[in-house]
This record gives C-alpha cells, sequence and structure tokens, in this order.
C-alpha cells in the first residue's frame, strides 16, 4: 500500500457544522428580501434539511414550496448564499489531526471532496487540511462528480500508484464506496455522520468499515495484505 485517499464531509468532519452556518445564511438572505422573520425560515429550513437529507437535490424548492414563497429569483438566491457562506470555526473529528500525521509519515496523502469548488475549498481552508494532504482534488473542476471511477484514476495517476496499491477513505456507501471499488482501490467505509446506517451498495461493499478514525491506520496496513 502506497497511497491512502480520503473524502471529506463526514469523513474528517461533521458536516452539520458546516451545514447549520449555510443554512441560516440562506434563511437570513430570504427573511431579508420577503421582510420575513429569518429565524422562523431558518427553522423550518433545518427541519426540511433534516427530513429530506443533504443528498437531496430539491432542497431550497421543497422548503420554499413549503412556506409558500417559491419563486425562481428566491431559489437563485438561497443556492447564491449557501455557496457563498464562509466556514468559522470548523474542528476536525477527534483524533483525526493524529491519524493523518501518521499516515503521512508512510503514505502518499490525497483528498478527494465534491461540491461546488470554492465552497469545498473553504471548507479545506477552515479546517487547516491543505499542508496535510500531498493532493487535493476538487471535483467539480474536472466537471465530474462521484462515483464516477475517472476521479480516482486521476488521484492515481497523481499518486503515481497503481489501484491496488491505494485506498479510499469514506463514509457514504455508494458515492464513496462503490466509486472507489469500480476504479480499483480498496475501500474502508468509515461509519460517521449523516449515512451511517445506509446500507452498504450490494454489488461494490467496502473491504473494511470502522468506526472511528483512530481505527484507521490498522484497517490500512491490514489491507496491505491483498485482499480484493
Amino acid at each position: 500500500m502506497k497511497a491512502v485517499f480520503f473524502d471529506l464531509d463526514y469523513t474528517l468532519y461533521d458536516q452539520r457544522q458546516y451545514l447549520k452556518g449555510a443554512l441560516a445564511d440562506v434563511a437570513e438572505a430570504v427573511g431579508r428580501v420577503c421582510g420575513r422573520d429569518w429565524n422562523s425560515l431558518r427553522v423550518s429550513l433545518f427541519r426540511t434539511w433534516n427530513r429530506l437529507g443533504t443528498d437531496c437535490a430539491y432542497l431550497f424548492d421543497a422548503w420554499l414550496g413549503e412556506a409558500g414563497i417559491f419563486t425562481p429569483a428566491l431559489l437563485t438566491l438561497c443556492v447564491e448564499a449557501f455557496h457563498g457562506h464562509r466556514a468559522r470555526g470548523l474542528h476536525l473529528f477527534k483524533g483525526a489531526d493524529r491519524v493523518l500525521r501518521k499516515l503521512k509519515q508512510d503514505y502518499f496523502l490525497g483528498l478527494i471532496t465534491d461540491g461546488h469548488p470554492l465552497m469545498q475549498r473553504r471548507k479545506v481552508g477552515a479546517l487547516s487540511l491543505e499542508d496535510r494532504f500531498d493532493f487535493i482534488l476538487y471535483t467539480r473542476e474536472r466537471s465530474w462528480g462521484k462515483p464516477d471511477p475517472r476521479i480516482y484514476r486521476c488521484a492515481l495517476e497523481a499518486a503515481a500508484v497503481k489501484p491496488g496499491e491505494a485506498v479510499y477513505v469514506g463514509d457514504h456507501p455508494v458515492k464513496d464506496m462503490a466509486g472507489a471499488r469500480q476504479a480499483g482501490l480498496y475501500a474502508v467505509r468509515l461509519l460517521r455522520g449523516e449515512f451511517r446506517g445506509w446500507p452498504d451498495d450490494e454489488t461494490h461493499p467496502p473491504h473494511r468499515r470502522v468506526r472511528g478514525l483512530p481505527s484507521l491506520p490498522g484497517a490500512v496496513e491490514n489491507l496491505a495484505g491483498g485482499e480484493r
């Protein structure tokens, strides 16, 4: 094993830290334009998010419709406010810093993250992750999205390693695990965050499952035995 690649959201930190601030910005922007109480809007938006989940592509459409204020202009405002949020006070999962330092002693470390590039770059900056990785891939800058196998092949090329020499660590059973496995990498699923209760993808399950990042170095070492 020569390289370890990581997902970002819900893998290295609790994405709810970011989402709460970003959604509050959305509610404030809409409230200002509509003359509505922004805190009431924030509560209703959180309720919609908790019901539909982060993977919902129509969160703001649904929320604005439920609030009886949907217009295309307000939808655009929601997206702009969400992407424009500047993260404050983000922190890594407990033990993440130590694990990253330990792994970097022996492996090429890469970060592969989906989402709006500017938004993801701000998260990386807020978490002080720039110097902890040898390579960071913002997938949307390549016009791709997980689980497209080309994403992982690009990372392999950057690390100059073969698929069987690399492991990908993520939380999402499809976007992370299935995508990495289709590209031929080993896959370790972190059972944390919003998707921890989701079942594994039946055709591309992870090679290992860990409940916390402190268990990761041992899992990576065990994978070096060659299990496929």
